[in-house]
């Protein structure tokens, strides 16, 4: 093999590979019980007898450092008799500020165990 093929088949193993793969990246949460992020979810989304909240603020750390955080907050609703157990979450991101980036909103998922 010559040099120009090594380089090409190094460049062609590196250049498919996409840094934002789980693999490359790594996710801390936090819960937050308070803020106005919080108030804003429990205003415009309250709550149905039985469920709970959990909200939390998480930071994905990428390949090559770049950070980028996220509001989380998910509804649970559960049987305390142990039947099926229901959450939904909602997402956004976050600007350098802590507010959120207008559309940047995950739409609403649900999950049932």
């Amino acid at each position: 093999m010559t040099i120009l093929e090594i380089v090409l088949a190094v460049l062609a193993l590196v250049i498919p590979l996409n840094f934002g793969m789980p693999l490359f990246q790594s996710t801390q949460c936090g819960e937050v019980t308070s803020g106005p992020l919080v108030e804003r979810v429990e205003r415009e989304w309250p709550l149905k007898p039985g469920e709970t909240r959990v909200n939390q603020i998480c930071q994905i750390t990428e390949f090559l450092g770049q950070e980028s955080p996220f509001f989380q907050t998910t509804a649970i609703a559960g049987n305390p008799d142990g039947g099926p157990v229901s959450w939904q979450t909602i997402s956004v991101a976050l600007d350098q500020n802590g507010d959120p980036i207008e559309g940047s909103r995950t739409p609403s998922a649900r999950w049932s165990v």
